[in-house]
This record gives C-alpha cells, sequence and structure tokens, in this order.
C-alpha cells in the first residue's frame, strides 16, 4: 500500500491506492494518528473521515476543520451628558469572542436608532461622533481606522477597519470589551434611544486579524431603549406643557414595564392594555387624576410573547403605542 498525506488550510487529505484487505484497520489506525499529528491541537478537534476505507483504491479524507469561533456585540454604559447648550446621549458598542485565542480585524456595525429622538441622517447632519475603544485602540502606529457614514436615515454604519497584518490585531476576550464610543445630539428628549443591530446584515462582515477568517455566528439582539429625558420621570417636579404618552420602558420586556405620561391639566384618564387583536387585557388607570407627570407598571407574568398595545384615553388627548413581550 502507498499514502500520500496533503494538508491544506482546511483539511488533511491521505489518499491511498492499492491497499491489501488483512491490513485495512492497522493502516486506517496508522493513518488516523498520522492525520491527528498533522492537524495542530485547534485543528484536531473536528476530525471526521469522510470515505468508506473497505474497497480498495480509495481515497480516505480526514477533515480537520477549525472550530467556528463567534462574535456578540452590546450596547453598555448609556448616559445622558449636557454641553453648553446641548444634551447628548452616549453609549459603548460592545464585542466579545465566544471564545479565547482569536484576534480582531476588519468588521462593521449598523445600529438602528430612534429618529423621532436624534433626528435623522445624523452623521450627514453633523449630530454623531465615534471614538475608538479599547479593542480598536493601539499603541504605536494606528493599525485600525473608524469610517463613519449614514447606512440608512435612520441607520449609522461603523467600520473599523484593520490596516496591518495577520498577528499584529488586538484580542479579542470572550468578555464584553469596548469596541468603539458612540455620542449623539439628542433632538427631542421625550423620546427612547431605540438602539438596536441590524444583526442580518452584519453576519458575514466580521473578521479575525488575518482579515479572510470570518467570526461565526455573529449576534447582534442587544437593544437599547433608554428614555432620553435628563432626569428620571420619579424626580420631575411641575407641569408639563403638553399631553404625552411615552415609550415604554424597557421594551421589549420579560415581566414588568413602565408606562409614562404627562397632563397639562387635571383630567379623567384611562389607560388600556390590549393584545394584537384589539381586546382588552387590563385596565391600568381609570379616574382622575391631577396635572403633572405620571407612571405606572404593568406585569405581562400571565401573558404569552407577542405584540401589546397600550391607549390612553382624556378628554382632550388619545394616543396608542406598542410594546414587546418576551417570555
Amino acid at each position: 500500500m502507498t499514502a500520500l498525506a496533503i494538508m491544506t488550510a482546511n483539511k488533511v487529505s491521505i489518499m491511498t491506492a492499492k491497499r491489501y484487505d488483512g491490513f485495512s484497520h492497522i493502516i486506517l489506525l496508522i493513518i488516523t494518528v498520522f492525520a491527528t499529528i498533522l492537524c495542530s491541537s485547534a485543528w484536531a478537534k473536528n476530525i471526521a473521515v469522510e470515505k468508506n476505507v473497505l474497497n480498495d483504491n480509495s481515497d480516505i479524507y480526514f477533515f480537520c476543520g477549525k472550530d467556528t469561533v463567534g462574535i456578540e456585540f452590546t450596547f453598555a454604559n448609556g448616559e445622558i451628558t449636557t454641553g453648553e447648550d446641548t444634551t447628548f446621549y452616549e453609549f459603548d458598542v460592545m464585542a466579545a469572542a465566544s471564545e479565547v485565542g482569536t484576534k480582531i480585524g476588519t468588521g462593521i456595525a449598523l445600529i438602528n436608532y430612534n429618529t423621532a429622538g436624534f433626528g435623522a441622517s445624523i452623521y450627514t447632519n453633523g449630530k454623531v461622533t465615534v471614538t475608538k475603544g479599547t479593542l480598536t485602540t493601539t499603541q504605536g502606529p494606528p493599525l485600525y481606522i473608524l469610517i463613519v457614514n449614514d447606512n440608512q436615515t435612520y441607520r449609522l454604519a461603523i467600520t473599523f477597519e484593520y490596516t496591518s497584518v495577520s498577528g499584529w490585531g488586538n484580542d479579542l476576550p470572550d468578555t464584553a470589551t469596548q469596541l468603539v464610543h458612540v455620542k449623539i445630539e439628542i433632538a427631542d428628549n421625550t423620546e427612547t434611544a431605540g438602539l438596536s443591530f441590524a444583526e442580518s446584515l452584519m453576519s458575514e462582515q466580521q473578521y479575525y486579524d488575518d482579515n479572510a477568517t470570518k467570526y461565526n455566528p455573529v449576534i447582534a439582539t442587544d437593544i437599547d431603549n433608554t428614555p432620553l429625558e435628563p432626569q428620571g420621570m420619579d424626580e420631575k417636579i411641575g407641569i408639563p406643557t403638553n399631553y404625552k404618552l411615552y415609550q415604554n420602558y424597557p421594551n421589549p420586556f420579560n415581566f414588568n414595564t413602565r408606562i409614562m405620561f404627562n397632563l397639562p391639566k387635571v383630567n379623567h384618564v384611562r389607560l388600556s392594555v390590549y393584545n394584537i387583536k384589539g381586546q382588552l387585557i387590563d385596565v391600568l388607570v381609570d379616574g382622575d387624576m391631577n396635572a403633572g407627570y405620571h407612571n405606572t407598571y404593568w406585569s405581562g407574568n400571565k401573558l404569552s410573547t407577542g405584540i401589546y398595545l397600550y391607549r390612553i384615553e382624556t378628554e382632550n388627548y388619545t394616543e396608542i403605542k406598542k410594546m414587546m413581550l418576551i417570555r
């Protein structure tokens, strides 16, 4: 029997010919050990035999495919800051690998945002600044370049481009680490941030520092619905000048969520919750209320996952908003 071993980027192929049946099992054992040695420890976790070895003149392929490492993006450290005449919402985009041992290369974060709270096309209109975080900052020459633009009128694109050779990139830990810091000017502080990732568009776009190997899977399901009001609603005093029903927070939510509303004068208020079919589920408020800033809580712990509606009715104001319960 003759054997030839060829190691490529993703497999070891052992090609055999003129095998003697009496030695099939011994030969297979020898070849398996040989293939395992050729596969480094990082590759040897996924060895599989592709072809049956019982037929003469057949090939045996040992695939030593490298285990895929995933990457997850999240939001963190959101806070409202103020300048001389402007208020901002600042937050970090974080990244983490599913296991240690990789170095981060080129990638992109696509962030949807609430245009009612920040306005549209925030990069074109000069309403956002993006700075490097821990993962994109290097000592010495800058190895990462940030490229920011408007992907859509409601979506910000942040490309972090790795410009050096494989092996010089920053390690990507398996704990969430700051990728970039984002600062957006607030246009309407009665709204929420409404941040989410365009996960489907970010898949297949995240690379190791060889800029060839992709992280897989890409997980980017986190959301940030922080109210853009500098003070908490519980701390506000005085009388609002207009009616307002706020987006519930958090949203989506698991069990409890807070619903906030403004009343500029004394009113009879009815605040109700409906399912997506318009059927009444609960009545949270039904009575006279003083002018001011109000909030109440709703628990959906007995209901199933889905979209629900909450509706406020007063003498002069009616509004409906959606909320998502996740169990």
